[in-house]
């Protein structure tokens, strides 16, 4: 690493900046004086940082990596990386350093020694009683520990600095490679008083096990040695071809294409001397499968050393690995053709991601470097049969592992059961092929034996009479199932009840599906289940993963029938399949070496640790690109792994969804990254890896569509080969720890540095489409579930004249109120004669020169000039008109002050319960509130009956939350019924509706939204439009939960308060406008705007005006009720008395003295009901509520 001083003079930056020609690492260095306070850094920030990789390419593309130190160390993954163009612009800048880093310190102090951290991390880590070995070697801030009964090889301790809570503290970095397992730790252990920090695993744990979509724990890194033993070294060089056996590219398994004889598949231009030589000079040092980048062997014993007893396969002097393949026997018959095949695909993967830019100075693997940049002697350990003589055999896996630039990298290849099950989709081809992994029921009849008629029939979702959970059915089952199989949803009840009710409805069999939220877990968790007191019969139940259901679910909502067989089954064939000869998983594998030494640079693996890290999307992208044969499609259904999985080539493989750019088929976009928290070590990567691909997929075939598809990797114009040119170089640019955002910029700003931009709009409407278009918010990389997706694409990718119409707020009737509009031009030309129309709302008018710029009004629109716009240019526009004086009419209204008889409480779980309370309200004096507790809560705030008339019937409420986000909440539901039955209320607000998902653990509900986080301690407005209740008589349930699981909000009045809930017939109006240029072309229009005018009820029962004092009483009243006013001074009074749909039913004006004054109204001849006492004076107006009885 090299150290920069600088010297900050007058506001230069003292360097060789003086020079005619700057440097690369000078314009770097200036744009980070100059623009740091954009990057949200401060000047001491960068003081002292170190360039930790510097390099050029041969397009002239320079990048620069800057470590940030403190007190001259490191800090651990706070990168800051510059990429510059060849015209000396910084094209891109990725940033991790740590803001305000000198306040963040907390200690200089180091009393701790390596030894003792060494021990201190041993115990963390379980080993008690570790005694540190002797330090081999000691370079100042670095000890290496020579191996120890904890580690198989030396163990390094570093100096550096983490980042922990917000505070840098000096730590000891430890790497331990550790002995009675694959675990290889980076951990890092506070060297002021030796606790422990942080520590993150470099081993990758890659189980694509069956039905699994989580494959990779933390697809990072491991080191080992080299491997000299049982390697065959040729004395004298040898010249000549070499010819391969294998299942060739783009073939992606067996299943996709035949064995074949290949002759010299390498790519010259960077494996000059083919794939066997290891010192540059013609002719190969190894006639073995061994060679510059890979040594391909079996390691059956696990012992990463070549097995004793299978040879590695010789190809003679004339290099030939002619062995064939049987697949009707057992994989370990044909073990030279699978290292063969291996070896092959390796190298393939090694020479066409060196071909676009993953060479030898950005860290390919090699044992020699012919360029002589970078660091060599890091070929690939490709192991096969990996792990299968141990007891018990390892299967179903695959891994690689990727240290910094020098330490081999490694692959793991594992055999795979043959598949098998007892669960089969027939049809559709899209997700065809076996379940392997379900639960299974001891209650009814088991899944059928493979000797015992199968079950077979299409599948059915059904649902029941319970409207607020209808796919749970623990009610009466309202689904046809007879001769189904009924796909029903986990909760509510219990699991053999669930049968038993499809049992009586005619199902065949009943998949119970998981959902997410049970337990903390995310619905990919197998249950076996157990009977409750109903049971079913006869029927059969297996229990199914969300991701397995989602596949059916998703085909069924879109009307393709999908048939499923029940029956214990084998495959007729070899017992096992080998990963060695699926080319897609190799490809996969290798795509983490790829991805982990490009980000963050060469010389860090650790740069992919991040909550929102895309390295399984990478992963996934590479298999699917070096498996495109000649006339594939984008709408193709690409499953990962069929082979290994035991499905067709059209079957949807090992993730949640095949990929495809059917949305139809594949319907992810951004938000799904959301809740796939699991317990896996790298907490559920491979769900949000989906998304990622997904994009590049998405990508690919754009740009395959407008360049063409040519399978030689040599023609750099194909469109697959300028994707490929685009993902690997946005890798070297997007920095440490990127989230997709970031990384979807790089894309862009590789797309500018290689082929001059030309590509921008398709790839804004590729991303786009998947929810990262132009406005899309991923919060922090760090988190998955913060992040705001949009699909918008880039504005400038349609050139016309634009215009947005800010919504109005809350229109009183006869209130004056600003209209607010902006327009951009995204027309290269000038635009004159440009006009916005904006259409006032009936009755309203406009009010006479308040408009911003010349306006006319022409009926009801009104015209705004702007005359000619240039490109670009944003203009800004107001204009004020005035509210219509009608009203929306009240129908009924509750400010809740005093006790609301009416209303009734009620709840299924815990302490905490609804009440009146005086600490926050939105008028009055007190509102109805739940307080959100530390336990499981559930609880209900029930209306009494509302009459659903009038034109737009709404209902509105005045509330504010505080709970723990996305756990703790409300929601409402609706009864037609006097409240014997409660529907979910899912949508139909109008504004402030539901804004956060809520934790299935809550409520026990899947998919379920509602109210919660926080509303800043403000009172807002919910609309909820009543319109397909209109003519029936409802009640109203406001449902609040909690779950212990979560936690709960910091503030001291965290939970939910409600007030002011008024039945509204609303009056809402509809209002657009539109810009134009004076040959009313090349224009366009607003999102339609509704304008709410407010009632002149005023819910409460207090005075809301604060400016009359006076009481109503009795209330309830039934014969009389007696008006009670303390006037301020001597007047006149009127008062009246209206029903809420504001008929008159009493009116008087009287005289008033000063002080108090009391009058009295018969109410005898009143109907049952209530009614709004209003009184006006000269100090003001006010309305209550009161019950005639």
């Amino acid at each position: 690493m090299r150290k920069l001083l600088l010297l900050v003079l007058g506001g230069f930056l003292a360097s060789a900046l003086t020079a005619q020609v700057k440097s690369k690492l000078d314009i770097a260095l200036r744009h980070l004086q100059e623009k740091h306070e954009g990057l949200g850094l401060e000047s001491t920030d960068f003081k002292d940082m170190v360039v930790s990789f510097e390099s050029t390419d041969e397009r002239g593309i320079s990048y620069i990596y800057f470590n940030q130190t403190v007190n001259g160390f490191p800090i651990k993954n706070a990168i800051l990386n510059y990429t510059i163009s060849p015209q000396d612009k910084v094209a891109f800048v990725g940033n991790t350093f740590v803001s305000g880093k000198d306040k963040k310190v907390t200690s200089d102090r180091v009393s701790v020694t390596a030894e003792k951290a060494f021990e201190a991390a041993a115990d963390h880590l379980g080993y008690g009683g570790i005694k540190a070995p002797a330090v081999v070697q000691r370079n100042g801030d670095k000890s290496v520990f020579g191996p120890s009964a904890l580690t198989d090889n030396l163990v390094t301790a570093e100096m550096k600095y983490d980042l922990k809570e917000g505070k840098l503290v000096p730590v000891w970095e430890l790497t331990m490679d550790m002995k009675d397992n694959a675990d290889y730790w980076e951990i890092r252990m506070n060297a002021a008083d030796g606790s422990f920090v942080s520590k993150n695993n470099l081993t990758v744990y890659c189980n694509h096990q069956h039905g699994k979509y989580a494959k990779h724990e933390k697809c990072e890194a491991h080191a080992y040695s080299q491997m000299q033993s049982h390697n065959v070294k040729v004395d004298e060089a040898l010249s000549g071809t070499a010819t391969y056996r294998v299942y060739a590219l783009p073939a992606e398994s067996p299943s996709h294409g035949s064995h074949t004889l290949i002759t010299d598949p390498h790519f010259p231009e960077v494996s000059p001397f083919g794939w066997h030589d290891t010192n540059g000079v013609d002719g190969p040092e190894y006639t073995i499968t061994r060679g510059n980048n890979v040594n391909a062997y079996a390691d059956k014993n696990d012992d990463d050393d070549v097995d004793a007893d299978v040879a590695q396969p010789d190809g003679g002097s004339a290099l030939v690995f002619d062995f064939a393949h049987d697949k009707s026997k057992e994989p370990v018959e044909s073990p030279a053709a699978a290292q063969t095949n291996l070896f092959y695909m390796v190298n393939m993967m090694h020479d066409i991601s060196a071909l676009y830019g993953f060479n030898e100075e950005w860290g390919n693997f090699q044992t020699k470097n012919y360029t002589n940049k970078g660091n060599g002697n890091d070929y690939v350990l490709a192991q096969a049969f990996d792990g299968f003589s141990v007891t018990p055999p390892k299967t179903d896996n695959a891994n690689f592992s990727t240290p910094a630039d020098g330490g081999n990298g490694r692959m793991q290849m594992f055999l795979w059961t043959s598949p098998g099950g007892g669960l089969r989709i027939d049809s559709p081809d899209a997700i065809k092929g076996f379940i392997e992994s379900y639960g299974t029921a001891d209650f009814g009849n088991p899944v059928p034996l493979s000797t015992e008629p199968a079950i077979t029939g299409s599948v059915v979702i059904a649902k029941d009479t319970d409207l607020s959970n209808p796919t749970a059915c623990c009610k009466n089952i309202t689904t046809d199932l007879t001769g189904k199989i009924a796909l029903i949803d986990r909760g509510l009840c219990n699991f053999s009840q669930k049968a038993k009710l499809a049992e009586d409805k005619g199902a065949i069999a009943v998949i119970i599906c998981n959902i997410s939220g049970v337990n903390g877990g995310n619905g990919e968790e197998i249950s076996n289940m157990t009977a409750g007191a109903i049971s079913p019969d006869n029927i059969v139940s297996v229990f199914l993963k969300k991701s397995d259901c989602d596949k059916i679910r998703l085909q069924l909502n879109n009307g393709v029938d999908v048939v499923m067989t029940i029956q214990e089954a084998t495959s007729g064939g070899p017992r096992f399949l080998d990963g060695a000869f699926d080319n897609g998983i190799i490809a996969h594998e290798f795509g983490h070496g790829i991805s982990t030494r490009l980000t963050g640079g060469p010389a860090n693996s650790g740069c992919l640790s991040n909550g929102e890290q895309m390295g399984e999307g990478w992963s996934d992208f590479f298999s699917l690109i070096t498996t495109v044969e000649p006339g594939d499609k984008g709408s193709d259904v690409r499953g990962i792994g069929t082979y290994a999985q035991g499905e067709p080539t059209s079957g949807g493989g090992i993730r949640r969804f095949p990929y495809s750019t059917d949305m139809t088929v594949n319907p992810q976009t951004f938000d799904d990254i959301k809740g796939t928290e699991t317990n896996a070590p790298c907490n559920g990567c491979h769900a949000r890896g989906e998304i990622w691909t997904d994009c590049l997929w998405d990508l690919y075939w754009a740009l395959v569509d407008k360049y063409g598809y040519d399978a030689n990797w040599r023609n750099f114009e194909s469109g697959n080969a300028k994707t490929l040119s685009l993902v690997i170089q946005a890798m070297k640019m997007q920095g440490c720890n990127p989230g997709f955002i970031r990384g979807r910029d790089a894309i862009l700003a590789a797309d500018s540095l290689l082929f001059g931009g030309v590509n921008g709009y398709t790839i804004w409407d590729v991303f786009a489409r998947r929810g990262l278009g132009f406005y899309a918010d991923g919060g922090d990389a760090n988190n998955f579930n913060d992040g705001v997706e949009n699909f918008d694409t880039n504005p400038y990718a349609i050139a016309k004249l634009k215009i947005n119409k800010d919504n109005l707020p809350l229109v009183k009737p006869g209130e004056e109120v600003t209209v607010s509009m902006s327009t951009v031009s995204h027309i290269p030309a000038a635009q004159s004669g440009v006009v916005v129309t904006d259409n006032m709302p009936p009755d309203f008018t406009y009010v006479d020169g308040s408009a911003s710029v010349p306006a006319t009004v022409v009926g009801s629109d009104v015209k705004l000039s702007l005359g000619e716009v240039v490109f670009n240019q944003s203009n800004n526009i107001t204009y004020k008109m005035r509210a219509v004086d009608k009203k929306s009419l009240t129908l009924a209204i509750y400010g809740f002050e005093g006790f609301e008889d009416s209303w009734n409480l009620d709840g299924s779980k815990g302490t905490s319960s609804w009440f009146q309370t005086d600490v926050a309200y939105k008028s009055g004096e007190t509102a109805f509130y739940i307080y959100e507790e530390e336990t499981e809560v559930d609880q209900y705030l029930i209306s009494p009956d509302f009459d659903i008339v009038g034109q737009n019937p709404a209902l509105r409420f005045w509330h504010r939350f505080d709970t723990e986000i996305g756990v703790d909440g409300g929601f409402l539901e609706v009864s037609t019924d006097g409240g014997n039955v409660w529907q979910i209320i899912r949508d139909g607000f109008i504004k402030n509706g539901y804004n956060n998902e809520l934790s299935y653990g809550t409520f026990a509900i899947p998919s379920l939204r509602g109210f919660s986080g926080t509303t800043n301690d403000q009172f807002i407005d919910t609309y909820l439009d009543l319109t397909p209740w209109k003519g029936q008589t409802i009640k109203i349930r406001f449902r609040f939960g909690s779950n212990p699981e979560g936690g709960v909000s910091s503030k001291v009045l965290r939970g939910w308060f409600i007030d002011d809930v008024e039945v509204m017939d609303l009056l809402v109006y509809e209002t657009v406008a539109c810009v134009t240029n004076a040959d009313n072309e090349n224009g366009s229009c607003s999102e339609i705007r509704k304008i709410v005018i407010d009632s002149d009820g005023i819910v409460s029962s207090k005075d809301v005006t604060n400016r009359i004092n006076y009481a109503v009483y009795p209330n309830p009243a039934h014969d009389y009720m007696v008006v009670e006013l303390e006037a301020a001074k001597a007047g006149a009074a009127n008062f009246q008395v209206t029903t809420l749909d504001g008929k008159l039913v009493y009116k008087q004006s009287v005289k008033i003295n000063e002080g108090r004054n009391v009058q009295t109204i018969l109410t005898h001849t009143f109907q049952s009901g209530v009614y709004l006492v209003q009184v006006q004076t000269a100090d003001g107006i006010g309305v209550q509520k009161i019950v005639i009885r």
